[in-house]
């Protein structure tokens, strides 16, 4: 486990220096759905590792729960839980830009990190009002984010301009070809002028 804190914090900081002196308003603008995807996971996993605090044995959800209920173990027990998701989501995100990882694994490590992080939310659901709406509040910003992350990841590339007619005409005139087979069975089943016409012989 201790490992796995030290990744998350070394992680965590690489982050932070990556997008600290990017604008968030620039995310939409000049850049590939693949770079946007990056850029806004990368935030994401920032704005996860700035709640771990938040969840910490010292931290404000553990004042608050023993401020209301000392001895509420439910609660305590949401909240170490909390201390373990939160990195996973991290851990989930951040495998999720390795380069040897496939796009649709990618897409599945994201969706993954946004459902670990509505477990943590979920835990405190049958808790005081107050404690679950501080928690759901805390969490809201980063899974919303993760969401328009994914539908980011998801997005195809645009479509090619069709090709011209006169580099296609099968394709891009179908109408002409089939006027033009209709025309051509039409003159078959015309008499041949070759074809002798034969006469009724008359009477006397």
């Amino acid at each position: 486990m201790a490992s796995l804190v030290t990744l998350i914090i070394c992680i965590t900081i690489t982050i932070s220096q990556a997008v600290a002196t990017t604008d968030d308003n620039t995310l939409g603008i000049g850049i590939s759905n693949e770079s946007q995807s990056k850029h806004l996971r990368e935030l994401t996993m920032q704005q996860i590792s700035l709640r771990i605090p938040y969840f910490s044995n010292n931290g404000e959800i553990r004042r608050m729960i023993y401020k209301i209920n000392p001895d509420n173990k439910l609660a305590l027990s949401a909240l170490r839980s909390c201390q373990e998701l939160l990195p996973l989501a991290i851990y989930n995100l951040n495998r999720s830009l390795s380069t040897d990882v496939t796009k649709a694994g990618a897409i599945s490590m994201t969706i993954s990190a946004g459902t670990t992080l509505q477990m943590c939310i979920d835990g405190f659901e049958d808790q005081p009002r107050v404690i679950f709406e501080s928690v759901n509040n805390k969490l809201k910003y980063p899974i919303d984010l993760n969401r328009v992350t994914i539908k980011t990841m998801a997005m195809r590339s645009p479509k090619r301009s069709p090709r011209p007619c006169k580099k296609n005409p099968p394709r891009c005139q179908p109408k002409r070809n089939e006027d033009r087979s209709k025309r051509n069975q039409a003159e078959a089943m015309r008499p041949s002028q070759h074809m002798t016409t034969r006469t009724s012989p008359r009477l006397r």
